[in-house]
């Protein structure tokens, strides 16, 4: 359960989960994934959110805007909230933000990094990222998430892939994958 519920927009979407941790550390803006799809938000990650605040970070666990073909409201949405979100929150971090994304939230966490980065952001951590779009596309990742997410074919999205972003805004960033032996 955490501690605050947070709204910094007006759409139903735009609220983060509040865990609190020290003021001494960075804030870390966490970005869930669930195939962008709306089904799936930010509730399956408040155990990692708790886990965090447990070891002494502030997290803001954000929500989005998940419509399917419209990619422009999830970017927005993204866009804005790594933005806003820690002005509401001075006095709960040190000044300093670490972004987090999970699987499709580990794919808008590298582009945003890229793209949009938040002010004072120290580092990013993408684990088990959608870090290709047009490789997962091709692959059928999740059925047809991106296509889904898209709404249409990732080749036809450039701006939208980490990988293209990358070249644009040198992210500093870590892709963090758990392999079986």
């Amino acid at each position: 359960v955490p501690d605050e519920l947070l709204t910094w927009g007006p759409q139903a979407d735009h609220v983060a989960d509040l865990f609190l941790g020290s003021a001494e550390r960075p804030l870390v803006l966490a970005l869930h994934g669930g195939f962008w799809r709306p089904q799936y938000d930010r509730t399956h990650l408040r155990h990692l959110g708790r886990a965090i605040a447990d070891h002494g970070f502030s997290v803001a666990l954000l929500e989005y805007r998940r419509v399917p073909g419209e990619p422009e409201l999830t970017m927005d949405d993204v866009r804005v909230c790594l933005q806003v979100v820690p002005t509401f929150l001075h006095g709960y971090f040190n000044g300093q933000v670490l972004l987090l994304g999970h699987s499709a939230g580990g794919h808008l966490a590298l582009w945003a990094a890229s793209i949009c980065p938040p002010n004072d952001l120290v580092g990013t951590i993408a684990m088990a990222p959608v870090s290709d779009l047009r490789a997962a596309d091709e692959a059928y990742l999740g059925g047809d998430a991106v296509r889904d997410f898209l709404g249409g074919l990732a080749i036809d999205h450039p701006a939208l892939d980490p990988r293209g972003a990358a070249a644009r805004g040198a992210a500093r960033s870590a892709h963090a994958h758990r392999r079986r032996r």
